[in-house]
């Protein structure tokens, strides 16, 4: 029970283990989707087998949400990746914003590859899909993964970081710019204000995809497109380094023009 219970995504974690705080519903609502579209693709061929064509779309929708369905639990698992190699930090010392934070799966691994640095963690801590907003799961986080001397968490908005002109070394974000709305480019300009020059920032974002179909269906149409990030990057006065696909994701890096007195 307890193994058909992770699979499906309704075990919570247990004392000794990471919780990012995920709903039941990221999970178990695509695969209830994918039983529904099935169970209606059998009746409807049982009831009438000239309606085969139909049924066949039917059951092919039950296997778009079903893959969704396993594509998010393998975000899920602890194991998985959570950022691309990228060449985001310029020493290890870095002081690196997680700008969007959450209950910390991007913040622990940012703080592992900065060994010697610190990170800061910001967040509004509202968001309705993460358990209480988050900062109660980003602190046990925190506190298991025994970094948490190493980051400084920070209650605040991203399109007014309570953050002096270059006060960080490098930037980073997993999956919080693309809920951002018309603000979007307000946000990434100042992501700019607050890193030093020739400081790196790293997005990841959902995108329009097959993955993101699998995971969302049609609404997965809304996302803003990849021509529409480097767009808004290049208003906000950010350069392109690199880009390219990272588990059904899509990250972009972006570099702040380095200071020509250097």
């Amino acid at each position: 029970m307890r193994r058909w219970m992770q699979l499906v995504g309704l075990r919570h974690a247990g004392p000794a283990e990471f919780d990012f705080g995920w709903p039941v519903t990221w999970t178990v609502g695509p695969l209830a989707a994918s039983v529904v579209a099935l169970a209606l693709a059998i009746a409807l061929q049982w009831h009438d087998t000239n309606e085969w064509p139909l049924a066949l779309v039917l059951c092919a929708v039950s296997i778009s949400f079903f893959t969704g369905h396993l594509i998010a639990l393998a975000a899920g698992d602890v194991d998985h990746a959570v950022l691309p190699m990228v060449g985001l930090l310029s020493t290890e010392a870095d002081r690196v914003l997680d700008a969007g934070c959450g209950s910390g799966r991007t913040t622990i691994a940012l703080a592992r590859v900065a060994r010697r640095g610190q990170v800061v963690a910001v967040d509004r801590f509202d968001a309705s899909y993460i358990d209480g907003g988050g900062e109660s799961l980003l602190r046990r986080n925190l506190a298991l993964a025994k970094l948490q001397d190493r980051v400084e968490i920070r209650k605040a908005d991203l399109l007014r970081l309570p953050f002096a002109d270059e006060s960080f070394d490098s930037a980073a974000s997993a999956h919080v710019f693309d809920h951002l709305g018309a603000a979007k480019l307000d946000a990434l300009k100042e992501m700019k204000r607050v890193l030093k020059p020739g400081g790196r920032f790293l997005l990841v974002v959902w995108i329009p995809s097959w993955t993101m179909f699998a995971v969302c269906n049609l609404a997965c149409f809304a996302f803003l497109a990849r021509p529409g990030w480097r767009a808004l990057a290049t208003e906000a006065g950010l350069a392109h380094v690199e880009e390219g696909r990272f588990n059904g994701m899509w990250y972009l890096l972006l570099e702040k023009a380095p200071c020509l007195n250097a």
